[in-house]
């Protein structure tokens, strides 16, 4: 490909802020799982496991904000030390 072409859309914040979100959001997810599947269980009542969708959407919206915050300040800082 020649110099001038075309080099990718990618930005430096975009692609910390994927890094990020995963970094987050995996954890935070299996954390959810795992609390949701696990219910009250005591022996003298059946199990109550609580809904698990509430939890990983959550999870979801937390790793999403935490992924376009992070690309967003990243690109703001990219494009503000590239000023100077």
């Amino acid at each position: 490909m020649e110099q001038g072409g075309y080099q990718g859309g990618e930005t430096p914040g975009g692609r910390w802020g994927c890094t990020i979100a995963s970094i987050v959001g995996v954890p935070l997810m299996a954390l959810s799982f795992l609390v949701g599947t696990l219910g009250d269980c005591i022996p003298e009542e059946p199990c109550h496991r609580g809904k698990v969708w509430p939890l990983l959407f959550f999870s979801l919206l937390i790793a999403g904000l935490a992924g376009l915050g992070s690309s967003a300040l990243i690109n703001w800082l990219v494009r503000r030390s590239r000023r100077d």
